[in-house]
């Protein structure tokens, strides 16, 4: 498991823990990480809420793939999350609504939250000025109506 004293090394910037057997739930501790900016443990057994990682303010990398992770995004991910470049948290069982201001992350690149169990519609608030997107996986969820067109806009996509 993550051990809770992890927020014992408070300049700690990367943290690698990818394609392990580490099981139970992260710590609430890791959000005292405040330089943070890298955060992977994908291809784990990890429960729980990833509810710590949008109190982590240098966040820009997020791989949390393929784990069981339960719960759902923030409502305003662009205040939460500003830095994210790469958010990954495909095969998992997080659910809910997608952020309305899931798409104006400035620097956001890499979108993947395929295989889980989102609802509802895509957020139509897409700036069409956006260069960097360039990846969006959103299948196996329960999404409901049109792509936005403002979508279909992003010539990096």
């Amino acid at each position: 498991s993550v051990p809770s004293w992890i927020n014992e090394w408070e300049d700690l910037e990367f943290l690698y823990l990818s394609n392990n057997i580490i099981t139970g739930s992260i710590p609430s501790t890791v959000s005292q990480l405040q330089q943070l900016s890298v955060f992977a443990v994908d291809g784990n057994l990890l429960t729980g809420s990833i509810d710590f990682l949008w109190k982590l303010p240098r966040l820009e990398y997020a791989y949390l793939e393929e784990n069981k992770f339960e719960g759902f995004l923030p409502t305003s991910i662009s205040v939460t999350s500003p830095l994210l470049v790469n958010l990954d948290i495909s095969g998992n069982k997080m659910k809910g609504t997608l952020p309305s201001d899931l798409f104006t992350l400035s620097a956001l690149e890499i979108l993947d939250l395929h295989a889980n169990d989102f609802e509802g519609p895509l957020p139509s608030n897409v700036p069409t000025s956006n260069l960097k997107l360039t990846f969006v996986a959103l299948h196996e969820n329960s999404l409901t109506k049109a792509i936005p067109t403002q979508l279909g806009k992003l010539s990096s996509l």
